[in-house]
């Protein structure tokens, strides 16, 4: 289990390095290329955050091996579960925490509803 848990970290470590070195944020689920305002800043910020879950899930794994737990009987369904749990996770958190600052607000402006006491003189 450590194994996996190390091995989504190497691939959070790559994909953080990616998206801040090149910033393909048109790949973004959710995000259309028109509204985003600071493709930079995007780029930099799902690679900034991709980087910390990777710092997170290697200090997890860390732990584990460091405190002796063994998780080596674990089925192995259940380790494929954990692990499509980890990368799940890690990848909504990025997403809502922080790419509302890069894009444009496409919401409408709110409607005046008018009333029959404001048209009569």
């Amino acid at each position: 289990m450590i194994t996996v848990i190390l091995i989504i970290a190497a691939f959070y470590l790559i994909l953080g390095l990616v998206f801040c070195i090149f910033r393909p944020v048109d790949g973004l689920s959710g995000i259309s290329a028109e509204n985003i305002t600071d493709r930079d800043g995007l780029g930099t910020w799902v690679g900034n955050s991709l980087i910390i879950f990777s710092l997170i899930y290697t200090g997890v794994a860390a732990g584990l091996h460091l405190l002796g737990i063994d998780l080596s009987n674990a089925s192995p369904s259940m380790i494929v579960f954990a692990g499509v749990f980890l990368l799940g996770q890690g990848l909504i958190v990025s997403y809502i925490m922080g790419t509302g600052k890069f894009t444009k607000t496409t919401a409408l402006p709110p409607r005046k509803i008018e009333t029959e006491d404001e048209s009569s003189p």
